[in-house]
């Protein structure tokens, strides 16, 4: 009698959990208006709860910008942003010496085996996140990368914008972060 009562309950568990896994839809939400970019930061499950790193408004005349946000049952929530500014000459070296400030002591300083231009972070490799900036010095453009719990075929962000060997959790790499 025993073993027919665990059995019917090792089913009625295993038919719960399915309905609930093929029931739970993915939500998923994509952001590229500019005028949007400052109520990315108040979407569900931001590991970082206030980045420094990214400008806190943007000028939408000089700018790319891309956020995609995907809350998946039971894996956690997926961040991927991508922002391009491209600066004047004097607001390029006023943004370049906060960043330097920001992330001095990061594993990613200036040049760095997991990028060709120069890139400084602020989150590395911590708790599934990453959130650093790229220079390019010849058009006075910064690029903003926030990255959260994203395979890397799951990456959608310009591809010269996600690091050399980057996966989930870079092994072997130092976990560097500004926040905690």
């Amino acid at each position: 009698m025993i073993c027919i009562i665990k059995k019917a309950l090792a089913l009625l568990i295993t038919l719960i959990i399915s309905v609930c896994l093929f029931s739970c839809k993915d939500e998923k939400t994509f952001i590229t208006d500019v005028n949007s970019y400052s109520c990315i930061w108040d979407l569900p499950e931001f590991r970082i709860v206030e980045t420094e790193l990214f400008p806190p408004s943007i000028d939408e005349e000089s700018c790319f910008f891309n956020c995609e946000h995907v809350v998946e049952f039971l894996l956690g929530t997926r961040w991927q942003i991508e922002l391009s500014i491209e600066f004047d000459d004097e607001s390029y070296e006023t943004e370049t010496k906060r960043i330097k400030e920001l992330s001095r002591g990061s594993v990613v300083f200036g040049e760095s085996e997991y990028f060709d231009i120069p890139a400084y972070a602020t989150v590395w490799n911590w708790n599934g996140c990453y959130e650093y900036a790229l220079f390019n010095e010849s058009t006075k453009t910064i690029t903003y990368i926030y990255l959260q719990l994203n395979n890397k075929d799951q990456l959608t962000i310009t591809n010269s914008y996600i690091p050399k060997n980057y996966s989930l959790t870079m092994n072997d790499v130092p976990e560097f972060t500004i926040y905690f």
